[in-house]
């Protein structure tokens, strides 16, 4: 019984630890998102930026 619970223990544990790490990867994925949003050309207040031609501006 007392190894079924610390078998038990150990994958609560690795779970938290997974967790965690998916949170941080989460977290820094919104920041580098952020940041790239924050790069982009201004919007107008309508939120969308200049018409371009189907070409890609070209």
């Amino acid at each position: 019984m007392n190894v079924h619970c610390t078998m038990i223990g150990l994958r609560s544990a690795g779970r938290r630890r997974a967790l965690m790490l998916v949170r941080d990867a989460i977290a820094k994925r919104e920041a580098s998102l952020a940041s790239a949003l924050a790069n982009r050309p201004s919007m107008h207040a309508t939120g969308s930026t200049d018409p371009l031609s189907p070409q890609g501006g070209k």
